[in-house]
């Protein structure tokens, strides 16, 4: 729980950045800030699924589905999913990755590593998030570091308040002892 609950923040943050510099780049690239619309046809059913979703709870909360509440509504999956290869060619040909991820190095840029970067993100946010065990993962350091490194390249200000607060290593160093210690002080 100690390690699930270290991750929250990085991967929250990861999220949100992800999420908004997606927007940003292909609102600009599509020229429609509602780029996801079903008339321009640039997703498949599976994604319009998702955001028709989206649309159809705003609507029962009676909220207006603008596009900061639209963008915030999809999940971690659907922006991952933005990855695949069926959308390569439509959405990511050009400089849309370089504006998509300035911060980081060219040699970084390559779609397929962004794309095995972020699809293995988002399996490791569904374990944290769903209450499943993840200490016995022999690369869980790597996967955290993923994570904050391209948080990194998304949003430079999103890493830098983030990484006062990120307990990952410390925890994952010391194991759950010290956390546990903490928890039955509260108790």
């Amino acid at each position: 729980m100690g390690l699930c609950e270290s991750l929250y923040l990085p991967l929250n943050g990861l999220e949100i950045a992800l999420r908004n510099r997606v927007q940003r780049t292909l609102s600009t690239k599509l020229g429609k800030g509602r780029w996801w619309d079903p008339q321009w046809k640039l997703l498949p059913n599976r994604d319009l699924d998702q955001v028709d979703k989206v649309m159809k709870r705003l609507a029962r909360e009676g909220k207006h589905p603008n596009i900061g509440r639209v963008v915030s509504g999809l999940t971690l999956g659907f922006w991952v999913g933005l990855f695949a290869a069926d959308h390569e060619r439509l959405l990511w040909k050009g400089d849309a990755l370089r504006r998509t991820f300035p911060y980081a190095l060219r040699k970084d840029l390559g779609y397929h590593n962004l794309r095995r970067r972020l699809f293995r993100i988002r399996f490791l946010r569904n374990r944290v998030f769903h209450h499943e065990p993840i200490w016995q993962w022999a690369d869980l350091d790597e996967a955290h570091m993923d994570v904050v490194e391209m948080t990194k390249w998304l949003s430079a200000d999103m890493y830098e308040s983030l990484r006062p607060y990120d307990r990952f290593a410390d925890i994952y160093k010391t194991g759950y002892q010290p956390y546990l210690a903490e928890l039955q002080k509260v108790t």
